[in-house]
């Protein structure tokens, strides 16, 4: 989004600053709440493969002497 495309729109040149800043503040809320979802999904992911290896592991334990 540009002023000049704003302006042509017929708003103000202080209209389209405002606009342009709420729309920047936004564009950085969405662009922070983007990167804990990912770091949270990167967490989640490596949790996982944590457990996984663990119960890899269970599995060549021999618990009950039937090995």
């Amino acid at each position: 989004m540009k002023k000049e495309e704003l302006t042509a729109l017929g708003i103000t040149d202080e209209q389209a600053e405002k606009v342009l800043e709420m729309h920047g503040k936004e564009q950085n809320e969405a662009a922070s709440k983007l990167s804990e979802a990912e770091n949270k999904l990167d967490a989640a992911e490596k949790n996982a493969k944590e457990l996984t290896e663990k119960v890899k592991a269970f599995k060549c334990l021999d618990l009950f002497g039937k090995l």
